[in-house]
């Protein structure tokens, strides 16, 4: 993971999201947008996009760091905030659960971490093994297994 400088919105995005009734559709100029912005890399584990997984039809997904799911629960239009988005990789580098990861992984668990803080990812390492580690306790499981999944085996071995 490393940090992400967000730019300014899209002005496709920002009309349409003036427009009544806008619900988050991942349009091309926004997803274009979001690409540029991050390199072509995954948010999360750097992967290079787009990348097709074993039987995806996906080659990225867009995330929402507060999901949207809690958006719609609070009233609130945070799936239409650019602010609130990332690109990520398809995040399942197989059909076995076990195995998601980034956002597939996280589903709509809010969590803390967010590759937009520049303090947080100042305590994330990648460990000569491959694995990726944080200094912070809570961050270092959301890494893993209870959130975005990113120490996998299979992610671990491509960063070997």
């Amino acid at each position: 993971m490393r940090k992400i400088d967000k730019r300014a919105e899209p002005r496709e995005w920002k009309d349409y999201r003036k427009t009544p009734g806008a619900r988050y559709q991942p349009f091309d100029f926004l997803v274009d947008a979001l690409l540029d912005e991050q390199g072509y890399i995954c948010a999360y584990c750097e992967r290079r996009i787009p990348h097709r997984d074993v039987q995806q039809e996906e080659d990225h997904r867009i995330e929402h760091l507060s999901s949207q799911k809690k958006g719609r629960e609070m009233g609130d239009d945070s799936d239409l905030n650019y602010d609130n988005m990332v690109i990520c990789c398809p995040g399942n580098i197989s059909n076995d659960k076990k195995q998601y990861h980034c956002d597939k992984a996280k589903g709509s668990k809010e969590l803390a971490i967010s590759p937009l803080n520049a303090a947080m990812m100042n305590t994330i390492r990648f460990t000569p093994t491959g694995k990726i580690a944080s200094t912070d306790d809570k961050l270092n499981s959301e890494l893993g297994k209870d959130g975005l999944n990113l120490n996998n085996q299979r992610l671990v071995e491509h960063r070997q």
